[in-house]
C-alpha cells in the first residue's frame, strides 16, 4: 500500500463534499424549506428524516439540481450546484427509496395486479 505525505489529500479532506448554505425554498407563501445549513465532509452519510410535507425531497431537488433554492446555495466539492449543474452531477450519486406498494411501479409504466408487478418497456 502505498504511503501519503502530509500534504495529499489534505485540503480536499478539510474542504467539505457538500455544502448547503442558508438553503431556502419557497412555493408561494409556503416555506418548503427554510434557513438549511450543513456540511458534509467526505465519507460521511446523511440521512433525512422527517414527516410529509417537511421539506426532504424539495431538499433533495435543490441538492441535484433539479430544483432552484428561493434563497442560498448548494456545494458538491466547491463546485456551485446551480451555477455548473453538470460538473457537480458528475459527483454526486442519489439512491431514493420507495415502498413497493407506492405509485413507482406504475409510474414506471408497470401494473401492478395482486402485490406483482410486471413491468413493460419505456421508450424514452
Amino acid at each position: 500500500m502505498q504511503g501519503f505525505s502530509e500534504t495529499d489529500q489534505l485540503p480536499a479532506l478539510a474542504s467539505p463534499a457538500m455544502e448547503l448554505d442558508h438553503l431556502c425554498k419557497m412555493f408561494g407563501s409556503h416555506r418548503a424549506v427554510f434557513n438549511l445549513s450543513l456540511a458534509l465532509r467526505r465519507g460521511e452519510i446523511l440521512g433525512l428524516l422527517g414527516p410529509n410535507g417537511s421539506g426532504k425531497t424539495t431538499t433533495l431537488n435543490m441538492v441535484c439540481g433539479l430544483s432552484r433554492p428561493t434563497i442560498g446555495n448548494v456545494r458538491i466539492l466547491g463546485v456551485d450546484v446551480h451555477a455548473h449543474p453538470r460538473r457537480a452531477r458528475q459527483h454526486l450519486g442519489v439512491v431514493p427509496s420507495e415502498k413497493v406498494n407506492s405509485n413507482a411501479p406504475r409510474e414506471a409504466g408497470s401494473d401492478v395486479r395482486g402485490g406483482r408487478c410486471q413491468c413493460h418497456p419505456i421508450l424514452i
